[in-house]
């Protein structure tokens, strides 16, 4: 057995930089700053298709930026811990 990797990077053409996506359901979501950003996303898109469904996998699509905002509340929350 293989696993398929979900979560790819690719060049922006236009700035140079390298950016993160993943790849859920036939949907691509990104870009991310970095691959964490994008694995956490991809899970956090996983948690609520689980929550929302009542514990099975089934397809549920969580708007990105909804995902982001997540993450990004978790990451000040930690911050605001640590310092």
């Amino acid at each position: 057995m293989f696993e398929i990797e979900r979560v790819f990077c690719q060049r922006n053409t236009k700035t140079g930089f390298m950016e993160w996506f993943f790849d859920e359901c036939q949907n691509v979501y990104g870009p991310f700053s970095s691959k964490e950003r994008a694995e956490k996303g991809l899970e956090k898109l996983a948690f609520e298709g689980r929550r929302y469904w009542g514990g099975s996998v089934k397809l549920c699509l969580v708007p990105i930026d909804d995902a982001m905002n997540a993450i990004q509340a978790d990451s000040s929350a930690k911050r605001g811990r640590a310092g």
